[in-house]
């Protein structure tokens, strides 16, 4: 189990994503669960992440079937987190 699980929510911000997930990983502490839950982008969202979930196994991501907002996104993520301390 993680000691931190950071997640992130999105829709269609896709080079926002990839700084975001270049920073997390750029952080000192290593010991972390990644979750981004895709609020049905329509962009190239869901084949960015399917290669980010192979190259780092701490990655999990989620995509919602409608767009159902940020509240929504941020529980599902929260009701999937492993570790003990989420942000």
């Amino acid at each position: 189990m993680a000691l931190v699980t950071v997640y992130i929510t999105t829709c269609n911000r896709l080079e926002l994503l990839k700084r975001c997930l270049n920073s997390i990983k750029e952080q000192t502490i290593r010991d972390i669960e990644i979750i981004v839950v895709d609020d049905n982008s329509n962009d190239d969202t869901a084949l960015f992440m399917k290669s980010e979930c192979e190259k780092d196994t701490r990655i999990k991501y989620l995509r919602n079937d409608i767009n159902r907002g940020a509240c929504y996104s941020r529980n599902k993520a929260i009701s999937v987190a492993s570790s003990e301390y989420i942000t």
